[in-house]
């Protein structure tokens, strides 16, 4: 007499058989995350930010290049800059007394609260076509207290008898320059013509001295104010 199979302990066969590869393939699954989540770990995201502060005394061990400070005394083939910082000395004063004044391959760069005899390292924040405007980012050397009180009181006694470089005037431009009629304008101040690129007649501008001439000054315009009413044009 033939066994019938037992058709229960078949399907009991079958379905732990189909669980326990449900339970190698989830554990497959986790397996692989985990091992991949370990990898990414280990490596640097695109958009990280890595940081690492130094000293001031640390920086040139770790070899960090900071910013290039040119040497105006040294070298006389500059070409100034924005941004560009430069050791300069200070060798004349506006008038005002509020900013001092170096060259730069005979550039004008006005630094504040500076004057003359002081060694600075300055940084060029503004640049125009015959002048620049430059702020101290380090004191070199000051000048002496003494003779910083005389050259004051010598700007000041110098105040209003002399057009100076520096100064600034409100001023009109009366005439054409000659030389650049298109582009250029001429102001007086007490009889001193006045050089200003840039303008024509009856514009009314605010100026300051860029270069003192026996005869004649050089200016930058610093504010254009508008036309007088009898304006050409």
């Amino acid at each position: 007499m033939s066994k019938t199979p037992d058709r229960s302990a078949t399907s009991r066969y079958f379905v732990h058989s189909r669980a326990a590869m449900f339970a190698i393939a989830a554990l497959c699954f986790v397996t692989i995350g985990v091992v991949a989540w370990l990898i990414l770990q280990g490596q640097e995201p695109d958009d990280a930010v890595i940081a690492r502060v130094h000293t001031h005394a640390s920086v040139g061990d770790a070899g960090i290049h900071v910013m290039d400070v040119v040497d105006t005394r040294e070298r006389s083939d500059l070409s100034v800059s924005v941004g560009g910082r430069y050791r300069v000395r200070i060798g004349d004063q506006s008038r005002d007394g509020v900013a001092g004044i170096a060259r730069i391959n005979g550039l004008i760069v006005f630094v504040p609260d500076t004057v003359v005899g002081d060694e600075v390292v300055i940084e060029i924040t503004r640049l125009r076509r015959s002048a620049a405007d430059g702020v101290v980012v380090d004191w070199l050397d000051r000048a002496d207290p003494a003779s910083r009180a005389e050259r004051e009181t010598a700007s000041s006694e110098r105040s209003g008898q002399t057009v100076a470089v520096g100064d600034e005037y409100i001023v009109t431009i009366v005439e054409r320059d000659r030389r650049n009629p298109q582009n250029d304008g001429v102001a007086r101040i007490n009889g001193l013509v006045v050089f200003v690129p840039d303008t024509q007649v009856g514009d009314r501008v605010l100026i300051r001295i860029a270069e003192r001439l026996r005869r004649a000054a050089r200016a930058e315009v610093v504010e254009h104010l508008g036309r007088t009413e009898n304006a050409e044009g």
